[in-house]
């Protein structure tokens, strides 16, 4: 990624691109390239002005450093048609795009929006765009923190373990590479890896929970189709939502839920509080994965 700002004289621009711009580019990495490119492409980018001014340095210089490093305007590939001006002379005599992001042909599918917006203290207008690549872990609203709940899993003390000492091995101490820098890249490195690692979990979880809802299913059925008294009064239970923020008629759920919601039942707390009598499904809860579980290992 990199900020350009190129010449105002028409007559600086191309050899500005091609000569200074152009081999400073890394070859065979994307890039995403930001800026004030002073030129545009066509008059889609302009209104006003003198004939062919905006326009001088794009063809002859623009063009073909964005075609030899495989570069879009990622505006105009989102945008064909809208006429946007990021810049307006002073005198009002004109107003050009001239603001633009160039995105490598490889990132350009990654680029989900392009705008132009307002920017205060300046006299130019901002241009945003968002990029998602379709590999990025799944992030919630906000910045991400890592759960602390993870670091008792042997499985991520093992991957942390390894990952650290892979990092340290290939990235040692040199004149080119300080200790205080080294310490930031692996910090960058262990967010990264933590938070593939809660993806990746999330995921298995989900899973299960999939997998743990047919099973009960299951197993709600089997005592359905064989009630006795014992059965009648399981049965009662899970048809009964005794929890806040369950669902009516989910009663299994409720029942295998309820020693874990109980816990955090606030209600349960203050009745505690207030010397009312309370009653503890704990124990009932209990009894109904009992049977849960034999069911289900009876049909599998």
């Amino acid at each position: 990624m990199a900020s350009v700002y190129a010449p105002v004289e028409r007559q600086e621009r191309a050899p500005f691109f091609q000569q200074c711009l152009l081999p400073a580019m890394p070859v065979g990495t994307p890039l995403l390239l930001g800026g004030d490119w002073n030129c545009v492409a066509d008059n889609l980018d302009l209104v006003g002005g003198q004939p062919g001014t905006r326009q001088h340095g794009f063809r002859s210089g623009l063009l073909p450093f964005q075609q030899a490093l495989g570069l879009q305007d990622a505006f105009r590939c989102l945008h064909p048609q809208a006429k946007e001006f990021t810049y307006t002379a002073t005198n009002n005599a004109s107003s050009a795009r001239i603001d633009r992001w160039l995105v490598s042909d490889g990132l350009l599918p990654s680029v989900s929006a392009a705008s132009v917006s307002d920017l205060i203290l300046s006299d130019h207008y901002g241009v945003a765009i968002t990029v998602s690549p379709a590999d990025a872990p799944p992030r919630g609203p906000g910045l991400w923190s890592m759960p602390s709940a993870i670091i008792s899993h042997p499985a991520f003390k093992t991957l942390m373990t390894a990952q650290i000492q892979t990092f340290l091995q290939a990235n040692a101490v040199t004149t080119a590479l300080s200790r205080a820098a080294r310490w930031d890249q692996l910090k960058v490195h262990i967010q990264d890896v933590a938070r593939n690692y809660c993806s990746t979990f999330h995921a298995e979880r989900t899973r299960q929970l999939r997998v743990l809802r047919v099973r009960a299913s299951k197993a709600r059925a089997a005592y359905m189709a064989a009630p006795d008294r014992e059965l009648s009064t399981l049965r009662q239970m899970m048809e009964v939502p005794n929890e806040p923020g369950l669902s009516p008629n989910n009663g299994l759920e409720n029942a295998l839920l309820s020693d874990q919601s109980m816990a955090s039942n606030p209600r349960k707390g203050q009745a505690k509080r207030s010397g009312a009598k309370t009653t503890s499904h704990d124990g009932k809860a209990g009894h109904v994965m009992t049977h849960v579980c034999h069911c289900v290992l009876q049909e599998d």
